[in-house]
């Protein structure tokens, strides 16, 4: 009880010059290192890396061969955020009316992911042939 009583007395008599003062006298001992690595930088280098990787990612709409359109995948994640409404609109018409949604990067394609939109598409068209 009596040390926690001195610390407080202790605390109370410590200011705040004398604070900055100890760090500027650690640093200068090079007991204390000051980190200069800035938490945005590392966030903002986070970022493009991911954006490197959405843009080698490619997603292709096409029918019978036919590509009718084909944009970087973080164009269509913006175009997605920007205008949800109109792109779940258009992406049910699309796979309706019977076009593919293929994903593509540089090593080729997603075939698990292409192979499930084609299951998809081919049992939306047979629902849409039916009607």
């Amino acid at each position: 009880m009596n040390i926690f009583r001195y610390s407080w007395v202790y605390l109370d008599n410590f200011s705040r010059t004398d604070i900055i003062e100890s760090i500027l006298y650690l640093e200068e001992q090079k007991k204390l290192r000051a980190d200069i690595t800035m938490v945005n930088s590392t966030v903002w280098d986070k970022c493009k890396e991911v954006v490197e990787k959405l843009n080698n990612i490619k997603i292709e709409i096409s029918k019978d061969g036919k590509t009718a359109l084909r944009v970087p995948s973080t164009v269509a994640i913006i175009a997605g955020i920007i205008g949800m409404p109109v792109v779940i609109v258009g992406l049910v018409l699309t796979v309706f009316t019977g076009h593919k949604i293929r994903f593509e990067n540089e090593n080729g394609s997603f075939s698990e992911i292409n192979d499930k939109m084609d299951i998809v598409t081919e049992k939306a068209h047979d629902f849409t042939t039916k009607l």
